[in-house]
């Protein structure tokens, strides 16, 4: 299992041609957390299920609009072929969510990916 918290307090902090002193930088939420757990089910198969939350941030330095907060949750299995090489499968956003992870600028907003699935061979050697 793997978690991870941060938490963040950026703001510009002299004034400059783009944006005055005391303005939240963009696109960096106060919040972010993900938690990852993988379990060998039997030696030939593996699942993981993931949680990834960030919370809302402001577009662009100009912060008068913002990216809302959102959770997305992630799944995989792992087959292992031979020894040192691994088959693995990813779901991504499972419930399909709705989400803007990034912006150009306060009106060119991107939207996450809806569920989709990545196929890899890891190999260690």
């Amino acid at each position: 299992m793997s978690a991870a918290y941060t938490l963040q307090d950026a703001e510009i902090t002299q004034t400059t041609t783009a944006a005055p002193a005391g303005r939240a930088v963009a696109q960096t939420p106060r919040h972010v957390f993900a938690l990852w757990n993988r379990y060998d089910v039997v030696r030939r198969l593996g699942v993981g299920f993931g949680v990834y939350h960030q919370s809302q941030s402001f577009n662009t330095i100009s912060n008068t609009s913002v990216l809302p907060s959102y959770t997305r949750l992630d799944a995989a299995l792992y087959v292992p072929i031979v020894k040192g090489v691994e088959a693995q499968v990813n779901i991504e956003n499972l419930t399909n969510a709705r989400y803007f992870p990034t912006a150009h600028t306060d009106n060119n907003i991107s939207t996450g990916a809806p569920v989709n699935a990545r196929f890899s061979l890891n190999a260690r050697f």
